[in-house]
């Protein structure tokens, strides 16, 4: 039986339920019918109790499936075939230039404003997305130079990229005197993104930016003279 059908027979018999025994009588109502009705009334009771035991079990089912792919992240990036987390840091001084180059090449990144330059946190972290982020990023604008600092099995590992290559390694520590001291806290796990926009970190999210925005930005950044890269008005 539907759940419409079983919803209509439970109206009627409650309607039925609610006439007095002496009409019910009148109607020539025996008692093998009013047996009927309330075992109808218990089928449909039953079915409705069925049927929020169910989405009881859904609802565990999504908490058990959410646990597993929780588990399976930790168990990736402890073997690391996840990075547990990535930045691409540029010498851009204004976080929306670095968002609008990774929107227009399809980055998924979170980006801000840090330090000597606008920093790049990827979401994309399976296997060799960063390294694949880095190559099309330096690809698409010929002569950027950027850093890409991984996290991979607690070990964290930097290298310069420019022109789609990867260059030399870097010293991480180095690299993160350079920045804010929140660029380290993210990527060794000390922090997240919640945590930072609660700190007053203001993040540009590259999966909300439309092609017209990026391209708009990336105009506006070439055509009005003032400095691009961090350290073009001598600081």
């Amino acid at each position: 039986m539907s759940q419409s059908s079983r919803s209509g027979s439970l109206a009627r018999t409650v309607e039925g339920m609610t006439m007095q025994d002496n009409e019910s009588r009148k109607d020539g109502l025996s008692d093998e019918e009013v047996d009927a009705a309330l075992s109808a009334y218990e089928d449909d009771f039953r079915y409705l109790v069925d049927q929020a035991d169910q989405l009881d079990d859904l609802d565990d089912l999504k908490n058990q499936v959410n646990d597993a792919n929780s588990f399976t992240d930790q168990l990736e990036g402890i073997l690391g075939e996840k990075a547990k987390a990535a930045a691409i840091v540029s010498p851009f001084r204004d976080a929306r230039l670095l968002a609008a180059l990774c929107a227009l090449d399809g980055i998924n990144a979170d980006c801000l404003n840090s330090g000597k330059g606008a920093v790049a946190f990827l979401r994309d972290l399976n296997g060799q997305a960063p390294e694949n982020s880095a190559r099309v990023l330096t690809q698409s604008v010929r002569g950027l130079i950027v850093v890409l600092v991984v996290n991979r099995a607690d070990k964290m590992e930097a290298h310069l990229w420019i022109n789609g290559q990867q260059g030399k390694a870097c010293s991480p520590p180095l690299l993160f005197m350079q920045a804010d001291d929140c660029v380290e806290d993210y990527l060794i796990g000390a922090t997240n993104r919640e945590a930072l926009v609660h700190d007053g970190y203001v993040f540009i999210d590259t999966s909300s930016m439309t092609a017209e925005q990026a391209q708009e930005i990336i105009q506006s950044a070439m055509t009005d003279g003032g400095p691009i890269v961090s350290g073009d008005d001598g600081e």
